[in-house]
């Protein structure tokens, strides 16, 4: 958000009042789909989406599963601590996946010690992670490699370009609505959210000038599509990621997902439609 609305020209962070009172309703959809689908599974088990997929070995807990120690409790402080580091990391210092990369490698190596597993221990353990990790590191890499394709070759400000233009033929509330699809749209080829703000706002910033949309409006409309979307576009690195270490196959987590999708871009779309109308800046 602050990237776009630095593009924008708008002062940062401005207009969160909105966008905070969006969170509670947008959050409450999320988790009435959850519910109802758990509630669902619940009482047919036949109806889940994956009750036919086997889940990992690894996952099952074991019989005699051993008790928690001194030692184990250090590992989890640990590893919280790492995790909060990578957030700050990320808010504060502007960490990427190399840092937070550097930072868990960080943690295996401690953990290593405090468990005492030995050189030759460790080095096979973490050989053992690396190959589960395969099939998921294979799938993010065509996910980036298409997300390459498309950027240097650009073909991504060909399409945008094409797609924006017809958008100032309509009025106001019709041009928020459609650079809302534009911007789901773009979050197909240009999944990362600073990316898409760097691509797309220096074009939709000056067609809300044109077409009566305040700059601010573009630029929710650019935050719905950057965000909602990430959950079904197979170029996501990170969903892609998530789903392959699940083993969920792609076409059962869009079945389940779609659903919601549809929901969050109607009032995706009310809502621009109505900040419009109020003139949101």
């Amino acid at each position: 958000m602050v990237i776009a609305q630095e593009v924008a020209g708008l002062p940062s962070t401005s207009g969160i009042g909105l966008r905070l009172a969006l969170t509670l309703p947008f959050a409450a959809l999320g988790v009435h789909h959850v519910w109802a689908y758990a509630r669902r599974v619940r009482a047919e088990p036949g109806a889940s989406l994956v009750a036919a997929i086997e889940p990992d070995p690894g996952w099952r807990i074991a019989e005699a599963a051993p008790r928690l120690t001194g030692r184990h409790l250090v590992v989890l402080a640990l590893a919280a601590a790492t995790l909060a580091l990578s957030v700050v990391g990320i808010a504060a210092w502007g960490w990427d996946l190399p840092e937070m990369g550097a930072a868990f490698l960080g943690l295996a190596l401690v953990v290593a010690l405090v468990g005492r597993l030995g050189v030759d221990a460790a080095a096979r353990r973490f050989c053992e992670g690396a190959a589960e990790l395969t099939t998921t590191a294979l799938l993010i890499g065509f996910a980036r490699a298409i997300q390459v394709v498309l950027e240097e070759g650009q073909i991504i400000d060909t399409i945008i370009d094409g797609v924006a233009r017809p958008l100032a033929a309509l009025g106001p509330g019709l041009a928020a609505v459609g650079m809302y699809a534009i911007q789901s749209l773009c979050n197909l080829f240009i999944p990362s959210g600073s990316g898409q703000a760097y691509v797309t706002m220096p074009i939709m910033a000056p067609l809300a000038d044109i077409t009566g949309v305040s700059r601010q409006t573009a630029v929710l409309a650019f935050q719905f599509g950057d965000g909602f979307t990430n959950m079904i576009v197979p170029t996501n690195a990170v969903l892609v990621g998530i789903l392959g270490l699940a083993r969920i196959p792609f076409e059962r987590w869009l079945r389940f997902v779609m659903p919601l999708m549809v929901k969050l871009w109607i009032a995706g779309a009310i809502v621009l439609v109505l900040a419009t109308i109020v003139g949101y800046a």
